[in-house]
């Protein structure tokens, strides 16, 4: 801003530029600008500044269309927002967002003014700005150094920071990185809409250089809503899905080597929502989905095979889908007719894990937890274990293996949301999301609660990270798909160690139903989409945004080389329970691989961590030790991270466990 100001004792004019602060855009501190202390909620839920510390709240500025804004921070779980009473002298205390009256934030050369936006009174500190417990209040503006605030940055070795949003020209409902670094992402058979012609918008994304490339693959089908796995071979394979019912039992692999998409032997059952999960052979799972529009006991709810040297499917006869079997009919709030199960669409993505043993465990969306085999002609058998709380079926819940033996369940919904963006009555049926949290132990199947995330989200991402983090982005507090009025900003990333939830710097778009999210070989996540509802609807995101977590604030980051004895370059390959050594300069405190993966629907059965034993040897080499076998960590490109004592992880070396050695 320019202003004219007069030089003293001259009478002469000048102009010149003035210096304000901007409003943060991801979280901040609210802080006494003279005092340096932060705002805290005390036991009435009012404000008073205490000494800043980790403990301090977290705030962001949300901003109304009329330039207006809320203050929101996270109280033991809980979103709230500064309520003002409209009232000069009454306390500001912590409220109902939904309720909130909205402020001006008017910066100034040395910190902030915050006002009522109807009744232009001012948040004022009560008393001596310089005390410790001063309370927060409503007065009329006096321009007096009790109304001036500081809104503090978080620092970004505590909350990470985003990159800009950029254009992809297409929602990219699925996302999965490949074995030479790049990531390939895709839409339907338009870019913001699906169910159209034989089809598919897709687009390559290069992390070092940033380079986009879009492109329509023909001679396939319409590759939307089906499983979706990276192969043994790094190829990434897909399995039904599409618009077409007719073409439902198609599958399709993509070679980043060559750039090609080649249609495969089709599935034997037609299947579209499906889920899939690589076995420790290699062969591919697959079950549930809807066929022809309909889901019937005898198809889809029974599994089928892919075998990854034949390159065909097997019917698994015997397998079957208990949650189906255990439907009971009910009469749904608009007075129809349905079942426990409908209403939870029970059939969608459901989620699988690789036991230790071999078998397939089923933990979601039913609340009993089922065990498959493939051997012969298959089973599936109740445990007897499962969730011991919450609601009967959870769907649209984000998962992830974090170790060799723990994988996490995070939120998601009771029932299948509300697709139609345009419809009046949607609210009526509208049902709040979950906050909850399920680690379940891939050695006994067993099942504990964890601690509730900060916020409720139904189709979330979550992306494990290299020092076993476990960031979750996106997802809607409620029921919609498409609508973003419920879209939680705030991500927010678990230490399984400590069993606790720190939220972290927002990101700018909404994503929601139909984003994506994976872990990048830089250390980097990539977060990507959302909406392709059409070209009449306004929640179609096209952009992605990249998030640089804590870890890569904390120094320097370690170089590591992969040695003779181990595998060279993307291309080499390694056994199980083999040793081989990395070189680096610098200290190693830990090393993990993680699976390459692809994600759509928030279902992403691929990604897991598996920490690597680490022995320091002379001359800057650590020898380390593959998984035990292939069931723990099933055959395909992992990237490898080392990190040192700070916990900051090196780029990814690619290294391919096979097998066959």
């Amino acid at each position: 801003m320019r202003i004219r100001e007069i030089i003293v004792g001259t009478g002469i004019a000048v102009t010149s530029q003035m210096a304000f602060a901007e409003i943060p855009a991801g979280l901040f501190n609210l802080a006494g600008k003279d005092s340096g202390l932060c705002f805290q909620s005390n036991a009435t839920m009012g404000l008073v500044q205490l000494a800043c510390s980790a403990d301090s709240l977290l705030w962001n500025a949300r901003q109304n269309p009329d330039g207006s804004y809320q203050l929101a921070t996270t109280v033991e779980n809980r979103e709230y927002c500064i309520n003002v009473p409209g009232v000069a002298g009454a306390d500001v205390k912590l409220g109902d967002c939904q309720a909130a009256r909205p402020l001006n934030i008017a910066p100034l050369r040395d910190g902030y003014r915050i006002t009522e936006a109807g009744t232009e009174l001012c948040l004022n500190i009560a008393g001596n700005r310089f005390t410790d417990g001063a309370k927060l209040m409503q007065f009329g503006c006096t321009t007096g150094d009790n109304e001036k605030f500081d809104l503090k940055p978080a620092a970004k070795t505590v909350v990470g920071e985003w990159s800009d949003t950029f254009e992809l020209g297409l929602v990219a409902i699925a996302s999965a990185v490949l074995p030479d670094g790049r990531l390939v992402f895709w839409s339907g058979s338009t870019p913001i809409s699906f169910h159209g012609d034989d089809v598919t918008y897709t687009g390559t994304f290069n992390p070092k250089g940033g380079e986009l490339s879009q492109y329509v693959v023909k001679d396939t089908y319409e590759m939307f809503c089906p499983a979706t796995v990276m192969d043994r071979d790094g190829s990434l394979l897909i399995l039904g899905g599409g618009g077409n019912q007719a073409k439902r039992k198609y599958v399709v692999t993509y070679n980043s080597d060559t750039n090609d998409w080649v249609r495969e032997n089709d599935l034997e059952k037609a299947r579209w929502y499906n889920s899939a999960v690589v076995l420790g052979d290699g062969s591919v799972f697959t079950i549930g989905g809807d066929g022809d529009n309909s889901y019937s006991l005898f198809d889809n709810a029974k599994g089928e095979i892919w075998n990854p040297d034949t390159r065909s499917f097997r019917y698994l006869s015997n397998t079957r889908d208990i949650g189906y079997d255990k439907i009971e009919t009910i009469i749904d709030i608009d007075g129809r007719q349905n079942s426990d199960y409908g209403l939870a669409r029970g059939q969608y993505y459901r989620k699988l894990a690789v036991m230790h043993d071999g078998s397939i465990l089923e933990y979601a969306p039913y609340k009993n937890f089922v065990r498959h085999t493939v051997e012969g002609e298959g089973s599936s058998t109740l445990t007897g274990l499962g969730r011991e709380d919450g609601p009967k079926y959870i769907q649209g819940a984000t998962n992830v293996q974090y170790s060799a033996d723990k994988l996490l369940l995070m939120g998601g919904n009771a029932r299948f949301g509300i697709e139609d963006y345009k419809d009046d009555q949607a609210e009526i049926n509208v049902s709040e999301s979950l906050y909850s949290v399920y680690e379940i132990d891939l050695k006994t199947g067993e099942s504990v609660r964890k601690e509730n995330m900060h916020h409720p989200r139904y189709y979330a991402n979550s992306v494990v990270m290299p020092d076993g983090g476990v960031f979750t982005v996106g997802g809607s507090r409620d029921s919609h798909l498409f609508d973003t009025s419920e879209a939680v900003y705030t991500p927010e990333i678990y230490d399984p160690v400590n069993d606790e939830w720190t939220e972290v710097a927002q990101h700018q778009d909404p994503r929601d139903y139909h984003s994506t999210a994976v872990l990048l070989p830089d250390g980097r996540i990539w977060v990507a989409g959302g909406g392709a509802c059409g070209a009449s609807c306004k929640f179609n995101y096209t952009t992605a945004e990249i998030y640089s977590p804590p870890y890569l604030f904390k120094g320097d980051r370690p170089e590591i080389s992969l040695v003779d004895n181990g595998p060279t370059g993307y291309n080499g390959k390694i056994g199980y329970n083999k040793d081989f050594d990395i070189s680096s300069k610098q200290t190693i405190s830990s090393v993990a691989l993680i699976r390459l993966s692809a994600v759509t629907h928030s279902s992403n059965t691929d990604q897991r961590r598996i920490e690597l034993e680490v022995d320091a040897m002379d001359n800057n080499y650590y020898r380390l030790t593959t998984p035990l076998n292939s069931n723990i960590a099933p055959p395909g490109y992992y990237m490898l991270f080392a990190l040192n004592e700070n916990g900051v992880p090196s780029e990814a070396k690619m290294v391919k466990l096979d097998n066959s050695l």
